[in-house]
């Protein structure tokens, strides 16, 4: 008697009991992993777009460095200073061979064609370790500079080529890419006489 009541209260706790199942278990497994998958690849995406943000501002920041650098050594190289023997005040040489051909000015403190992988050699300026983000993979950061005539017209006895295209290309994964360019005119700060 005591067996077959012992009985009916197994079957009647298994009958009655509100546990999970095989099926409802399997189903709970594979919604969870679901969730954790599209988490972690949402997480991966952010992720690199963080990256590459960071490193166009990276490259960005490298290049106007080196813009304000050229724009500098221009100015330095047209500039004379003020000379107190010969009571000449300073001022900017004006003549010679850099208001027709800017190339000139460009050649006498750079290349025409200059690269650099930023964050390489910290014992120069164009290799300084600015920025953590040049420490993954390398990236090379080309300058071109190309002399052209105003608007492409005319040829070199009717226009002076006094505008310098300045071109750079960032070199990453093996794939150059044009990030951007800019018009460089020596009338831009009045160098030269606009004539």
């Amino acid at each position: 008697m005591q067996l077959k009541n012992l009985n009916k209260r197994i079957k009647y706790h298994l009958i009655n009991n509100n546990a999970f199942g095989l099926t409802e278990s399997i189903i709970c497994i594979v919604i969870l992993t679901t969730i954790i998958s599209y988490s972690l690849t949402f997480v991966t995406k952010r992720q690199s777009s963080l990256y590459e943000a960071n490193l166009a501002s990276a490259i960005n920041d490298e290049i106007n460095r080196d813009i304000e650098t050229i724009k500098n050594s221009i100015w330095q190289e047209h500039f004379i200073p003020k000379d107190v023997k010969l009571n000449r005040p300073a001022k900017y040489d004006i003549g010679g061979i850099f208001c027709s051909d800017i190339i000139n000015t460009f050649k006498r403190f750079t290349n025409t064609n200059y690269s650099w992988i930023p964050g390489s050699n910290t014992g120069n300026y164009q290799g300084q370790k600015r920025n953590k983000i040049f420490t993954g993979q390398p990236v090379i950061i080309k300058r071109k500079i190309i002399s052209v005539k105003p608007l492409g017209l005319g040829t070199s006895t009717t226009m002076d080529s006094s505008i310098a295209k300045i071109v750079y290309i960032v070199n990453r994964n093996n794939q150059d890419i044009h990030w951007t360019s800019l018009d460089l005119t020596t009338e831009a700060h009045s160098w030269c006489s606009k004539n």
